[in-house]
């Protein structure tokens, strides 16, 4: 399926870094699409947008990604999609490292010493299948810890869960979801809101059967599909 690399993506501002690895995007798939994924279907990093998504995938994969930002700040994610007839399973792994900071003497020089600035890491597991009437349902369960300056540390569990709505006759699928309910947490002194969002998606095939001059590709590869979210 070829995609038109485009999306609307309104949010509000930006969420404390604490619970950065709740919200980081991953897959350049979706990334391209501005994170419209709402109402995707069969992609691995379907998860971080809609775990719905899930329940039409139907062979087994794995993906690793590594992504590089200024000031030596990394994150790096490795997942698993295991399909066991109507019930998908999948796992996320996903680490974050904010780099390091020189601590500077009382005259301001560089000394040798350094402080990791935020260290994150999560896992979720997440499980998808249909449900009959053309609806599929998906569901993230999610552990993470944050520890920020080698002193505070946080951890805490959140969840997901999403439903899409396919019209196959209409070429349209409609998807919602509700990220990162959980419960507030605290670093000393301090509580913290986990960023929950709710969102809602479509998706509708504009093209099919697309001539690309190009012999034996797949049906589904000559469409144009477009997301909105």
């Amino acid at each position: 399926m070829l995609f038109l690399l485009y999306g609307f993506h309104l949010h509000g501002d930006m969420m404390d870094s604490t619970f950065w690895i709740l919200t980081a995007p991953v897959g350049a798939r979706t990334k391209g699409m501005g994170d419209s994924f709402v109402a995707g279907k069969a992609y691995i990093y379907a998860p971080y947008i809609n775990p719905s998504g899930l329940a039409f995938m139907t062979n087994r994969q794995f993906s690793l990604s590594y992504q590089s930002f200024l000031l030596g700040c990394m994150y790096a994610n490795a997942g698993m999609v295991l399909p066991e007839g109507n019930n998908i399973f999948g796992i996320h792994l996903g680490w974050f490292d904010a780099g390091k900071f020189d601590i500077l003497a009382d005259d301001n020089s560089i000394t040798e010493s350094s402080v990791s600035i935020q260290n994150d890491w999560i896992i979720f597991l997440s499980y998808a299948r249909t449900l009959g009437w053309d609806i599929s349902m998906g569901v993230n369960v999610k552990y993470f810890n944050s520890r920020m300056a080698q002193q505070a540390t946080i951890s805490g569990w959140a969840g997901d869960v999403g439903l899409l709505w396919d019209f196959p006759d209409e070429k349209v699928t409609l998807g919602v979801v509700i990220q990162n309910m959980g419960k507030n947490l605290k670093y000393p002194g301090e509580e913290n809101t986990l960023p929950l969002n709710l969102k809602f998606g479509i998706s509708t095939v504009l093209v099919e059967d697309w001539d690309l001059w190009v012999e034996d590709l797949p049906p589904d590869v000559e469409s144009i599909t477009l997301y909105g979210d």
